[in-house]
C-alpha cells in the first residue's frame, strides 16, 4: 500500500457543493443507485456540472497517487475510472462523494479483492475521526502498519505488522508470490523507467477523461 498526502486531496469548490446538494436533495439516499435504461449512477446525472466534477475529482486522485493504485502500489492503465470508494456506496451512499472516501484503486484491487467489503469499526460523524479495520491511505501512515524486510518496499515483514496492516495484506493479497513478484518489477520501472511529471500529467488527462460538452 502506498500513502497519499492529505495535503493533496481534492477540495470542492462552493458551485461543486451545492452541486452535490442539488443531487442529494433530488434523489435522497437514492442518487448512488442505477437509474434509466442508460445503468448509470445518478452521480453522473447526465448533466455537464455533474461530470465535471467527478472529472476533477479523478485528476486529483490519480495525480496525487503519482497514477498508482493505493492498494497493491501497481501503475494504472488507462482504460477505465479507477476510484474506489473506501466505505462502499452499497452501504453508506452518504459518503460517496466524500474526498477522504474516494481512492485511486486498480480494477483487480477494488472490484475482485475488495469488492463491497466494509471496512468501518467505529463510526464518527467526522470521517478523519472513523476507526477501520484496514490501513486508510490517507487518514493513517501505512508506513506505521505494514513493514518490510527491504528499502525497496518489496518483501514483507509480516511479524512486525499491526492488525490493520494484517488486514489489509489479506484483503488485497498483498503476502503472495504474485504480488511480491508485482512490487519487484514495479519497483524496477520506478527505477529504470520513471514517470516524468509531463508523462504524469498526460496519464492522468487521458484517464480522467469524462464525456464534457466544451
Amino acid at each position: 500500500m502506498i500513502n497519499i498526502d492529505i495535503k493533496s486531496v481534492y477540495n470542492y469548490t462552493n458551485a461543486e457543493k451545492n452541486q452535490l446538494k442539488r443531487l442529494r436533495s433530488k434523489y435522497g439516499r437514492k442518487y448512488q443507485k442505477l437509474f434509466g435504461s442508460s445503468k448509470k449512477r445518478v452521480w453522473y446525472d447526465g448533466e455537464q456540472c455533474s461530470l465535471r466534477i467527478k472529472h476533477n475529482v479523478v485528476k486529483s486522485l490519480l495525480a496525487s497517487s503519482k497514477f498508482k493504485c493505493v492498494y497493491c502500489g501497481k501503475r494504472l492503465i488507462r482504460s477505465g475510472k479507477p476510484v474506489d470508494h473506501f466505505l462502499p456506496n452499497s452501504i453508506y451512499p452518504n459518503q460517496s462523494f466524500h474526498p477522504l472516501n474516494l481512492l485511486p484503486s486498480c480494477d483487480f484491487c477494488n472490484s475482485t479483492l475488495k469488492k463491497a467489503f466494509d471496512p468501518l469499526v467505529v463510526y464518527s460523524k467526522k470521517y478523519s475521526k472513523n476507526i477501520f479495520s484496514i490501513v486508510h491511505p490517507i487518514i493513517e501512515d501505512v508506513d506505521q502498519h505494514i513493514f518490510y524486510t527491504n528499502n525497496d518496499r518489496t518483501i514483507l515483514d509480516i511479524k512486525r505488522c499491526t492488525i490493520e496492516g494484517l488486514t489489509s495484506i489479506e484483503i488485497f493479497r498483498l503476502h503472495t508470490f504474485e504480488m511480491q513478484m508485482q512490487r519487484i518489477n514495479q519497483h524496477i520501472i520506478d527505477t529504470i523507467n520513471p514517470l516524468t511529471n509531463d508523462e504524469l500529467i498526460r496519464l492522468v488527462n487521458e484517464c480522467a477523461t469524462y464525456q464534457i460538452n466544451q
